[in-house]
C-alpha cells in the first residue's frame, strides 16, 4: 500500500461506539412462512469477506434460529473468529445465530473499513478468543465491543477500504490461478490412479473402516492472543495449504511454548492430512507431511503405520475418492457441508499386501515427477498471495491505523 494508511489526524474509538448490534432473531416457534435467502459462515471467503454463494431457505420449516441482516449491515462469523469472516451485506436476508449482526454508524465510519479492520491480525490480537472444553473458539459479544481501533476522518476510512478492496482483489486473482494450475498439473496423474483404483485387480483388495486399521487426530488452533504461541520453529498447516502433494513448509509457525502449554501435537514426517472443512475445492484435499508438523482443528490427521499401510498408497486413494466424500458430507444436512473425524474413520479403505501399496505407489509417483515441478512452484505463488493479503491488513492497521 502506498504510502500511510492513516495520514490524518485519527480518533482512538472502541467498536462499541460505532457499532450496533441487529437483534432481529427469527426463531421456528413463531411459525414464520414464506422463503428467505440464507448466507452462512460456509459462504464467507476467510480474509477477503467475498461472498462465495447463498441458498434459499423455507422459513416454514427452519429448525433453528436465524438472525437477520439488512444492507449495509456488517455481518462478523464470532466462532472460529481466526478464519476472519466479515461480510459487508448487499441485500437483505437471514444468516445463522453464529453471526453477529452489525449497523454501522455511518455518520462516524465507513463499514467496509470496519469490516477490514476486523479482519486484520491487529484485531484479533486485540479481542481475547475463548476456547473453552468441547467448545469451538469464539469471540463474546461484550468483547467485540471493547476492541479499540484509530478512526481516521471519514473520505480517509474511505480511501483506505477502496486501496485495500483493489489489492485484495489482485490477491484472490493470484489464489485463483494457483488452484486452476494444480488442477491441471494433477489431472493426468489423478487419470491413472483412478484407473488402477477402480481395476478389476483392485475388487479384489480387503477394505476396512479407516479408524479400525489406523490412529487418527487433529490439531487446534493456539490461542492469537498469546503471541508467544506464533512465530517459532514449528510449521502450523492450515487446510488451504493442502493440495494434494507434500507440505515442507507453512506460512505461520508455532512454538515450543504453545507444544508446551497446549494440547497441540508435533506430528511425524508422512503423517497424511485430509482438508475436513475450508473454501472452494478445499475440503477433501490432502497432503504428506514432508517435514514434523502441528495443524489446526480443521485437518484430520492419518498417522503412519508400516506395517498396514503406505501413505502414498493412502493419500492416492483420498483423492481418486474425493468427489465421492465431498458428496457424502453435503448430504448430512445441516448448513455445513463439512467433514468430520466419524466420517472419514469410517471410509472403507483398501488394504492390500504391502508390495501391492508400495508397487502402485511407485507408479503414480513416477507419472506425478513432470507435474510435481508445477505444483511446486505454484504452492509457492498461494503461499505468497497469503502472505501478501495478512501483510497488507497488518500494513493498513498498524499503530496509529
Amino acid at each position: 500500500m502506498s504510502g500511510s494508511a492513516t495520514p490524518c489526524p485519527a480518533t482512538r474509538v472502541t467498536l462499541g461506539e460505532i457499532l450496533t448490534q441487529r437483534s432481529e432473531i427469527i426463531p421456528p416457534r413463531d411459525n414464520p412462512s414464506g422463503s428467505d435467502i440464507f448466507v452462512g459462515l460456509e459462504h464467507i471467503e476467510s480474509g477477503t469477506g467475498r461472498r462465495l454463494g447463498s441458498e434459499p431457505i423455507d422459513k416454514s420449516a427452519m429448525t433453528g434460529r436465524k438472525a437477520r441482516f439488512r444492507p449495509g449491515d456488517l455481518v462478523y462469523g464470532y466462532l472460529r473468529p481466526y478464519l476472519n469472516k466479515v461480510w459487508l451485506a448487499d441485500f437483505e436476508g437471514l444468516c445463522s445465530v453464529d453471526q453477529y449482526v452489525y449497523i454501522v454508524d455511518a455518520r462516524r465510519a465507513d463499514a467496509e473499513f470496519v469490516a477490514w479492520f476486523m479482519r486484520s491480525p491487529q484485531f484479533l490480537s486485540r479481542a481475547p478468543v475463548d476456547s473453552g472444553p468441547g467448545q469451538l473458539p469464539r469471540i463474546r459479544l461484550h468483547e467485540v465491543a471493547r476492541v479499540e481501533l484509530d478512526l481516521p476522518p471519514w473520505s480517509e476510512q474511505k480511501r483506505v477500504a477502496a486501496e485495500l478492496r483493489n489489492q485484495m482483489c489482485a490477491a484472490a486473482r493470484m489464489r485463483a490461478a494457483v488452484e486452476s494450475s494444480v488442477d491441471r498439473a494433477r489431472e493426468l496423474e489423478m487419470t491413472e490412479a483412478t484407473r488402477l483404483f477402480l481395476s478389476e485387480d483392485a475388487s479384489a483388495w480387503p477394505v476396512d473402516a479407516l479408524g479400525e486399521i489406523l490412529k487418527t487426530c487433529s490439531g487446534l488452533t493456539p490461542s492469537r492472543a498469546r503471541s508467544d504461541f506464533f512465530g517459532g520453529e514449528s510449521p502450523w498447516v492450515k487446510t488451504g495449504e493442502l493440495l494434494d502433494g507434500t507440505v515442507t513448509d507453512t506460512i505461520e509457525h508455532v512454538t515450543g511454548k504453545a507444544l508446551a502449554e497446549t494440547s497441540l501435537r508435533l506430528l511425524p514426517v508422512d503423517t497424511l492430512l485430509v482438508a475436513m472443512y475450508g473454501q472452494g475445492q478445499t475440503r477433501g484435499r490432502t497432503s504428506l507431511l514432508g517435514v514434523p508438523a502441528t495443524t489446526n482443528q480443521a485437518c484430520f490427521a492419518v498417522l503412519p503405520s508400516e506395517d498396514i499401510m503406505n501413505q502414498q498408497f493412502l493419500q492416492y486413494w483420498f483423492r481418486v475418492s474425493y468427489g465421492r466424500i465431498r458428496e457424502e458430507s453435503e448430504g448430512r444436512g445441516g448448513n455445513r457441508p463439512n467433514l468430520n473425524g466419524v466420517l472419514l474413520r469410517q471410509q472403507k479403505i483398501p488394504h492390500p499386501a504391502m508390495a501391492i501399496q508400495r508397487a502402485v505407489a511407485r507408479r503414480l509417483s513416477h507419472v506425478s515427477e513432470t507435474s510435481q515441478v508445477v505444483v511446486d512452484a505454484t504452492v509457492a505463488a498461494r503461499n505468497s498471495a497469503e502472505q501478501l493479503s495478512s501483510s497488507l491488513l497488518r500494513r493498513a492497521f498498524s499503530e496509529g491505523g
